[in-house]
């Protein structure tokens, strides 16, 4: 799945929730020593951070770009440091050059080479650099290609390029710090060396797992790392090399282990009440930071488990410990109008040193089926020296025409121009412009990638005017409008596979998961199915079941999704004749839609909820004896299919095929059908009618005459 930039402005505690750190409490050692578990990582928190998803490419002659990392705390730890992958023309000759500045200080020149295409450079982070708070890195390319006076050195074979393997090592953080939950999620995102570890129950209920699986699908989304948030039993704990967080009803666990930590914490047996609480384990000169999440019984827990999977409730945890009983009524947001910020753009200005943005993503709404096409409002400040320009172009026609200045949004790599020299009427310094986005730019799985760059800023000229004070300003306040008027029409996309994740991952109504009794379902696999219901970091409102847990009345108005078909499930035994993939003595019939049932290892489809016709409903089944329903292959394909299909299957060579053929078929001879059965019946077409009968009489009147004249 794509992430958002790692680099990010760091999480601030804006506002408070009406409760605070607990009172009448004394104050609590936060440290607890620990046998029984092996603690391999160094008492200090490492991280490594990747400092873009997308190589980054600077060009000639000259151009820069400024990164941002996030020290969550000061560190004096001799173990920090940038490391940047490079590659550049081949074509560079000196004086080529790179410079990494750090907070506005120099740190390090390297010449550039077509000789020596390839190098990485490792810049040390020290001093006020590790000082807590946001940092910047400003990366500084200068390209030559040949020398002389008046040489155009704007070309396409003038570039460096910043590979994707670049990174921030940071490390020694919160050693002296005291410790506080408005460190989360930060400090539990973990990486793919050092994951963090998500502790449930051995037998935890399905109230603890749903809430296990939402914290581990919202750090999931945090980070930018593979496999870097894993969830486990609580038996399974033998050694810890990166942080971790119990969540689970206090009674729930069961081993001896888990009964001593939870004790050591001194955690309050509040009623109907959440609780936090921030501690280190520690081994000798060992240490991990721990967050203990309970509550007096898993529906409890349950209730408040969004004060963990929420943007808004996570930025006002305070304190070491935290008994929380009521969550947050949060306004209800504009899905329609969406700023650019919740894209992770802040504000970016570009100008002839740096002349195109990072790549920024988010996915587009899910209500959004209108055929409408979306826009981008932008509000843009634009320097005086353009204005001038644009002044002097009026009177000296034709002079400068090259200089004109273009803003140019790349909207899923399709380009939208923007005439900044042309731009008029602005309202405190501040130019609105809206700029509509082709139907086409927007991907079929919702995924919008956005990056702005700029033409005319850059001076073509080498012996013309100079034009380095020319700069365009994008606020972050600027927003990307989607149309959510409701479709006129048929919408053809409606309970087909082309729409998953939706509607399963809309907040205005619950999705219950159902999971079957006599299989158990790997958490990992759990997991991988949370986080494609996952969008923009949040996860979305689902309710866990069993199956003999099950009651009819639980599938009204939510959308439902079976872990397994009717041989698993009672209650679609119950409904085989109103199934899109019946069955014949407990074998799916998927030949019928195509498919070498033999091959098949496991498939899925979608159709609409038979206990409530305005939902939907979607099915993982197994055509072989394995305890496999999901995996991360299969569900990933699910997300990107974009052909009108209902039923998918993965065979046991991992190639996943549809029923694509079929289902366009069956809505067009369903279209056909409608078409026919609309058409009115016109008084012309009772004349022509009438008139053909009246035909057909007198051509039989005039036979009848002629054979009584031959007789």
């Amino acid at each position: 799945m794509k992430r958002l930039l790692a680099l990010t402005f760091p999480i601030v505690a804006a506002l408070c929730l009406g409760y605070g750190p607990l009172t009448g409490h004394a104050k609590i050692d936060t440290q607890i020593p620990v046998t029984t578990i092996k603690i391999t990582n160094e008492a200090q928190a490492t991280s490594r951070q990747a400092i873009s998803n997308d190589p980054i490419e600077l060009r000639g002659p000259d151009e820069e770009i400024t990164l941002y990392y996030t020290m969550i705390s000061s560190s004096a730890s001799k173990d920090n440091k940038l490391v940047l992958n490079v590659r550049n023309s081949e074509l560079l000759i000196a004086p080529s050059s790179v410079t990494v500045t750090v907070d506005g200080e120099n740190k390090l020149s390297k010449p550039l080479s077509g000789k020596v295409p390839k190098q990485q450079l490792v810049i040390p982070l020290s001093g006020e650099e590790l000082k807590k708070g946001v940092h910047t890195v400003t990366i500084k390319f200068y390209g030559v290609l040949k020398e002389g006076i008046c040489v155009n050195q704007e070309t396409s074979g003038n570039w460096l390029s910043i590979g994707i393997d670049s990174y921030f090592q940071l490390s020694g953080q919160l050693n002296s710090e005291e410790e506080s939950l408005s460190d989360y999620p930060k400090l539990f995102t973990g990486t793919t060396k050092t994951p963090v570890l998500i502790v449930q129950p051995d037998n935890s209920s399905v109230e603890t797992m749903n809430s296990a699986l939402k914290v581990a699908a919202y750090l999931t989304e945090q980070s930018i790392m593979e496999d870097s948030v894993r969830i486990v039993r609580e038996s399974d704990v033998k050694n810890l090399s990166g942080n971790v967080i119990f969540i689970g009803a206090q009674s729930e666990f069961s081993s001896m282990n888990m009964k001593n930590l939870l004790s050591s914490a001194k955690l309050p047996n509040d009623k109907e009440s959440l609780v936090l609480s921030r501690n280190k384990l520690v081994e000798g000169k060992n240490k991990v930071e721990a967050l203990f999440v309970t509550a007096q019984n898993a529906a409890d827990l349950e209730k408040r488990i969004a004060i963990l999977t929420d943007n808004e409730l996570t930025k006002q945890l305070s304190g070491q410990q935290l008994s929380i009983k009521q969550v947050p009524e949060l306004q209800e947001e504009n899905k329609r109008i969406i700023p650019l910020k919740k894209f992770g753009m802040e504000t970016i200005t570009l100008d002839s040193a740096e002349g195109h943005s990072p790549n920024y993503y988010y996915y587009a709404p899910v209500e959004m089926e209108s055929d409408k096409s979306p826009s981008l409002q932008l509000q843009i400040k634009r320097s005086e020296m353009i204005a001038q320009t644009n002044k002097s172009q009026e009177k000296e026609s034709g002079k400068f025409e090259h200089n004109k200045v273009e803003l140019v949004v790349l909207v899923n790599g399709i380009p939208h121009s923007v005439n900044i020299s042309a731009l008029t009427n602005p309202e405190n310094g501040i130019y609105t412009v809206n700029v509509p986005i082709d139907e086409k730019a927007l991907n079929d799985n919702r995924m919008i990638e956005l990056q702005f760059t700029t033409s005319g800023l850059q001076q073509n000229s080498p012996c013309g005017t100079s034009y380095e004070n020319q700069w365009i300003f994008i606020s972050g306040d600027s927003t990307f409008n989607f149309p959510l008027e409701e479709s006129v029409g048929v919408e053809p996309k409606k309970n087909t596979l082309a729409s998953f994740p939706y509607p399963f991952n809309n907040d205005e109504s619950e999705t219950i998961v159902i999971l079957p009794d006599e299989m158990k379902i790997d958490d990992k696999q759990l997991l991988q199915l949370y986080l494609s219901l996952s969008m923009n970091g949040q996860v979305p409102r689902v309710i866990l079941k069993k199956a003999s847990e099950l009651k009819e009345e639980d599938l009204h108005d939510r959308h439902a999704i079976f872990m397994g078909g009717p041989n698993m499930q009672p209650l679609l035994k119950g409904m085989e004749d109103q199934l899109t993939v019946s069955y014949t003595e407990g074998v799916p019939n998927l030949h019928k839609f195509g498919f070498l049932s033999e091959s098949v290892e496991v498939f899925s489809w979608m159709q609409s909820n038979p206990w409530s016709p305005k939902h939907d409903m979607l099915v993982f089944d197994s055509n072989v004896q394995s305890e496999l329903l999901i995996d991360q292959p299969f569900l990933e394909s699910l997300m990107n299919i974009q052909d009108l299909s209902t039923v998918a299957v993965k065979t046991t060579n991992n190639q996943v095929f549809t029923n694509a053929i079929q289902t366009e078929e069956s809505i067009e001879e369903t279209a056909g059908i409608v078409t026919e059965a609309k058409k009115p019946i016109t008084l012309w077409g009772i004349g022509g009618l009438i008139a053909l009968l009246a035909f057909t009489v007198m051509l039989i009147i005039v036979i009848q005459r002629k054979r009584k004249l031959k007789s």
